[in-house]
């Protein structure tokens, strides 16, 4: 499914705009209305959102990918000390 986050915190770095979602201003109504009838109304952008978001996590996200990176973060950790 496509998604919409606000422009903060690790929203930022989860989200790629215009990719694999939509990055609004969390304090923006307006923008906030229009993105949601933006993603509404253009179903085939709406669907490539949600396809390239379930790569994205897929791809760099699943706990095989994301444990192997902290054991290699932790490893030149110990190496440096």
């Amino acid at each position: 499914k496509p998604v919409i986050g606000g422009r903060s915190g690790g929203v930022i770095e989860a989200v790629i705009d215009g990719e694999t979602g939509l990055l609004v201003n969390p304090h923006n109504v307006d923008e906030l209305a229009n993105t949601i009838i933006h993603l509404l109304t253009n179903k085939e952008f709406a669907q490539k959102l949600g396809v390239n978001g379930r790569r994205r996590i897929e791809k760099e996200f699943r706990w095989k990918f994301v444990s192997a990176r902290l054991a290699d973060l932790l490893n030149s950790i110990v190496k440096y000390y």
